[in-house]
């Protein structure tokens, strides 16, 4: 599928059945996933992140997608198609560019790691007013990759060639 757009970003939907793409002018496009082939949702996100998506993640449970940008705010949609960002201003603490982020396997928790040397755990989504906790220091040079392992654990990958697991 050739796109008129740079690609920086992309994440399947827990189904594999949609694809977000995040570009190089703050869009997030939307694929719908059909006998292994991409088709153009003819969908896209207002640009809200002002800059480039670094990184996108769905939830589990299907409801939201999640999008950051290098300018540090964090995003969240509604899956329904409707574009608009459930949490308007986004959410911004990191003091670096996102690169990285994921949903616990429940959904109601979202870790981001950061060019900063954090990761971040924003709690309680439900009212998208999430409160966070920061980890510090994380890795020497910036968290590159996470993922949960389950819901209280997460484990990372830093530019400054260590994995850790961290215990919430």
């Amino acid at each position: 599928l050739a796109v008129d757009y740079k690609p920086c970003c992309g994440a399947f939907s827990a189904d594999d059945k949609t694809l977000v793409v995040g570009d190089e002018k703050a869009q997030a496009h939307f694929y719908a996933v059909e006998d292994g082939k991409l088709k153009d949702a003819s969908f896209k996100s207002a640009g809200v992140h002002g800059g480039e998506i670094a990184a996108a993640a769905y939830s589990p449970d299907g409801k939201f997608v999640a999008t950051a940008g290098k300018k540090k705010k964090i995003h969240i949609m509604a899956t329904d198609g409707s574009g608009s960002p459930l949490n308007s201003f986004g959410w911004e603490y990191h003091q670096a560019a996102i690169t990285c982020m994921a949903f616990s396997p429940d959904s109601k928790m979202l870790a981001t790691g950061s060019m900063d040397e954090s990761i971040i755990v924003w709690k309680d989504l439900s009212e998208f007013n999430a409160k966070h906790r920061e980890i510090i220091p994380c890795h020497v040079g910036g968290v590159v990759q996470l993922v949960w392992l389950d819901s209280s654990t997460i484990i990372t990958a830093g530019k400054d060639n260590c994995i850790k697991v961290w215990k919430l």
